[in-house]
């Protein structure tokens, strides 16, 4: 997903949302974002949910990189918030996420379950269309999960023209997971590192390192890492500035192997 983007996603079942909902967390975690959760019921539902689905929820939550919250604690009062007052909101909560150290926020959460019913469509379409200009305006990617056995078919084509995409469970599983931490900054990589998922990583590193410059990766539960993965990590340890570092810790013996501390300038990965 990009920044702005405004997706939905139409479930079948409560399988079909068990895996669509945790596609959607993984791959806010795979792209080093916060992710917001919107709920409708119980936090320990949503949570024991996402852990269907195999997410593990532990660090994620104790790091802020998740948060599992209601309707009212993310939007406020539906009723009385227009777009001006729902800009502010993400704005802050935005620089919220950037000053911990997360290159970004994503947001997810069921509708139909709120201040509306989702049978009441014309409300329905005059909120996402609020939320389209919001998430422009202020660079925040949302997907809106939607029943689908409680739309009919010209509700379920109204709802899907308010949005940019159709999103779906059927993606191709993440290959990393960056797995952050708010209070510590710190970092831990989970899966493989390879030329595919190399973007997200400097940009995951670049977020950590603007908010402190010094950062700990926890390389425990790498499985395979190229060298062009390593040499990213020494690259942008070479720029940091006085007193900067990066600390690699926990790496396996494949990382190990490739580990190459010349090239970077000394003192800055250890």
């Amino acid at each position: 997903m990009v920044s702005g983007e405004h997706l939905c996603a139409l479930y079948q079942d409560q399988d079909d949302r068990r895996r669509l909902t945790a596609a959607v967390v993984r791959g806010g975690l795979a792209a080093g974002d916060r992710v917001m959760y919107v709920v409708p019921g119980a936090r320990e539902v949503a949570l024991a949910r996402l852990e269907a689905g195999g997410i593990e929820t532990g660090r994620p939550l104790d790091g802020g990189q998740l948060l599992v919250q209601s309707f009212g604690e993310v939007y406020g009062d539906p009723v009385t918030l227009d777009l001006s007052g729902l800009v502010a909101r993400f704005r802050l909560a935005l620089s919220e996420s950037v000053a911990a150290g997360f290159p970004g926020l994503r947001l997810t959460g069921e509708m139909g379950g709120y201040p509306w019913p989702v049978e009441s469509l014309e409300q329905l379409v005059r909120w996402e269309r609020m939320v389209s200009r919001m998430l422009g305006e202020v660079g925040i990617a949302a997907i809106c999960q939607y029943d689908q056995g409680r739309l009919d078919e010209p509700a379920a084509a109204v709802i899907a023209a308010e949005h940019s995409g159709v999103a779906t469970s059927g993606q191709r599983l993440p290959l990393a997971l960056f797995i952050a931490s708010a209070a510590s900054l710190a970092l831990r990589i989970e899966g493989e590192l390879d030329l595919t998922n190399g973007p997200a990583l400097a940009r995951v590193l670049r977020a950590r390192l603007a908010a402190r410059p010094r950062l700990r990766i926890d390389l425990g539960a790498v499985t395979f890492a190229d060298v062009g993965s390593l040499r990213e990590i020494y690259q942008i340890a070479g720029g940091l500035p006085p007193g900067g570092q990066i600390t690699l810790a926990n790496a396996t013996e494949p990382v190990r192997r490739i580990v190459e501390p010349r090239c970077c300038s000394p003192g800055r990965v250890r």
